[in-house]
């Protein structure tokens, strides 16, 4: 199964069955970056679509620089998806 791409309406609708309030403040996130291609943690503009390592699909997440950093630091691997 491949990654879904975040931050569609069947991105949401899984992550929704997993983790309601991980959802719920993606949602909070995107609609004061007015932007959904933003970070799925921080809101910034300049956001990657990554896959999440080691998780099963369709685990995926759009990252910013700094966010990508951070997660990485804690062990978590991403693979960029390509558009």
């Amino acid at each position: 199964m491949t990654p879904l791409k975040p931050h569609t309406p069947e991105w949401f609708e899984a992550l929704e069955s997993l983790n309601p309030y991980q959802a719920e403040m993606t949602r909070r996130v995107l609609t004061l970056a007015g932007n959904d291609n933003a970070c799925s943690i921080c809101g910034d503009t300049k956001a990657v679509a990554f896959a999440v390592a080691n998780v099963p699909p369709p685990a995926s997440l759009r990252l910013c620089d700094d966010c990508h950093y951070c997660r990485a630091l804690k062990g978590e691997r991403f693979t960029p998806m390509v558009a």
